[in-house]
């Protein structure tokens, strides 16, 4: 059971992270988690 419960923006190298299509690419659950606690440090 992989239900989606934190949904960001992935951001790489300190700017957001797009797509082909030039849109914002999302990351959900332990990667979500993972980089705000990045970034809060």
């Amino acid at each position: 059971m992989n239900k989606s419960l934190y949904i960001d923006l992935l951001v790489t190298d300190g700017d957001l992270t797009l797509n082909s299509a030039s849109e914002p690419v999302l990351c959900d659950n332990r990667q979500s988690i993972g980089q705000d606690m990045i970034h809060a440090l």
